[in-house]
């Protein structure tokens, strides 16, 4: 298990801080899914990378897109919120991701 740190600002007085953990990472191929845990959500992420880039999809939420690379916290969040429609459990999937920049191969 990885630990990682979250957070979220929602206006200027008004910020959210919660831990995250990367519960596991499997690989088949060039396909990755990742399980992040984080303020009371489990998400699988699937990530892989094709010929337009690095791509994420988040079944449970019908969700997919393609990312900046892992370290993008800013990028990542903002398009993981479009597809998601939940800021809070994007926002822990980009931290998520962040925390794996030195391990996942892409």
């Amino acid at each position: 298990m990885i630990a990682f740190k979250c957070s979220y600002q929602w206006n200027k007085d008004d910020r959210d801080d919660w831990d995250g953990v990367i519960e596991s990472i499997s690989k088949d191929g060039g396909i990755y899914e990742v399980c992040i845990a984080g303020r009371g959500s489990r998400i699988k992420v699937i990530l892989g990378n094709s010929p337009s880039g690095v791509f994420t999809c988040i079944p449970d939420f019908d969700a997919g897109c393609y990312i900046s690379s892992l370290s993008d916290l800013y990028w990542n969040s903002d398009i993981l919120t479009r597809a998601m429609e939940n800021i809070v459990d994007a926002t822990t999937v980009a931290c998520g991701l962040g925390a794996l920049k030195d391990i996942l191969e892409f």
